[in-house]
């Protein structure tokens, strides 16, 4: 924003001290609304930064987020397929498809200068890729670099991220999930390249085949495409809807004025409800927000646990993240076709 102070041309001459007074007042208006509108577009864009490099990019290659303690060996007990095995809440869904029999099993091993990595689970849906991962005898587990390819093509998903499972200084599990995937077949070639970025750099590539076709007969694909009113000027438009059998996922767009731009408002989840009022807990969320002439419009990915059937409708109330402090007022999405 450029502000223009216009003065006249003889500053020579003596102003009386209250014009003075009052064009300085001006001046310093002006400034405080430049700070005021400069300070909420860098909350804004550093917010939607924030989520999407949390979201994206933190966890796929970092410290996990999970102490050793909290998994002892008794808790691990991986006897046959990985995501059932592992036993832990993050990743229900994956051994409830497990345990349907919609994951492959290729266990590939690749060894590498001492170290081992296995290919143990895979799953394959329209929402996402989950590999099961077994890594032996490294001296650091938390720092890789993970590719992935179609057709020598890398795939760029809206959201990667995954949980390490130490078991023991020699032996830790991994679950990677690729989320968000769009314009990929039913079945293809599915390439890995997994770099260790310390210690020998050593390399690890895997190639196994996708197949979705038995997801696809248990998955609706719905685009709903509609406006619902929730407060002043503000609306939440519902883009599109996938029940899979081991997610619900919800793309969306809340447009706002850009006078309710603010740090609370846009650090907020979706919290959903079945037609019975069972929750359908958020698993995940990636956004990213623009500007469109006086509104704000910011553009949520968001996951929650699956759903058994699709309900006849969704409850959705929108919240303060990390609080039950309601923000907008609530909607349904009726889903009876």
């Amino acid at each position: 924003m450029l502000v223009r102070v216009n003065r006249k041309p003889n500053l020579e001459i003596a102003q009386p001290k209250t014009n003075g007074k009052i064009q300085k007042k001006n001046i310093i208006s002006a400034v405080k609304w430049f700070i005021a509108l400069f300070s909420i577009f860098c909350l804004f864009f550093i917010h939607a930064i924030k989520q999407n490099v949390d979201n994206i990019h933190n966890s796929l290659n970092s410290v996990s987020q999970y102490d050793i303690a909290d998994y002892p060996e008794h808790q691990i007990i991986v006897d046959g397929n990985l995501f059932a095995g592992l036993n832990n809440s993050n990743i229900k869904d994956l051994a409830k498809v497990s345990k349907m029999g919609l994951t492959t099993v290729p266990e590939i091993s690749i060894i590498n200068e001492g170290a081992t990595i296995t290919l143990k689970e895979v799953y394959y849906d329209k929402s996402q890729i989950a590999l099961g991962l077994e890594f032996k005898e490294f001296s650091d587990y938390n720092s890789f670099y993970t590719a992935f390819f179609q057709n020598n093509i890398e795939i760029v998903p809206k959201s990667a991220f995954g949980k390490n499972f130490p078991v023991s200084d020699n032996l830790h599990y991994k679950v990677i999930r690729y989320r968000f995937l769009d314009n990929l077949p039913d079945k293809f070639d599915f390439h890995i390249i997994i770099k260790e970025q310390v210690d020998l750099k050593r390399e690890f590539a895997f190639t196994v085949r996708l197949d979705r076709t038995a997801a696809n007969s248990l998955t609706s694909d719905l685009l709903i495409n509609k406006t619902y009113q929730i407060g002043d000027n503000t609306e939440v438009f519902i883009k599109r809807l996938l029940f899979t059998p081991a997610a619900t996922y919800i793309e969306y767009d809340l447009l706002k004025p850009i006078r309710l731009i603010n740090f609370d408002n846009l650090n907020i989840d979706l919290k959903i409800q079945d037609s019975q009022g069972n929750i359908i807990e958020l698993t995940g969320l990636t956004a990213g927000g623009t500007f469109n002439n006086d509104r704000q419009v910011v553009s949520y990915y968001a996951f929650y646990s699956p759903c058994d059937e699709v309900p006849r409708e969704l409850k959705c109330q929108f919240f303060k993240h990390g609080t039950n402090k309601p923000m907008f007022s609530p909607f349904s999405i009726d889903l009876i076709r």
